[in-house]
C-alpha cells in the first residue's frame, strides 16, 4: 500500500515538472527571452490536472456528462 502511494506522488511530481519544463521552454523559444518563473508553476499545476483526468473520469462516461 505504501509503495502505491509513493508511486502516485512520484507520478504527480513527474507530470508537474515535465509539463512545467515543456511550457517554460516553448514560451522562452517563442518570446526569445526567459519567461517568468511563475509560469512554470502554473503550467505544472495545469499539466497535473490534465494528466489526472483519466484517473477520475472513466472512458465509459457519456461525452456530454
Amino acid at each position: 500500500m505504501e509503495r502505491i502511494k509513493s508511486m502516485k506522488i512520484f507520478k504527480q511530481l513527474f507530470l508537474f515538472f515535465i509539463f512545467g519544463f515543456i511550457y517554460f521552454i516553448i514560451e522562452t523559444i517563442w518570446k526569445g527571452h526567459l519567461t517568468h518563473w511563475s509560469m512554470f508553476i502554473v503550467a505544472g499545476i495545469i499539466g497535473t490536472l490534465i494528466g489526472n483526468i483519466n484517473e477520475y473520469i472513466p472512458w465509459e462516461m457519456p461525452f456530454l456528462l
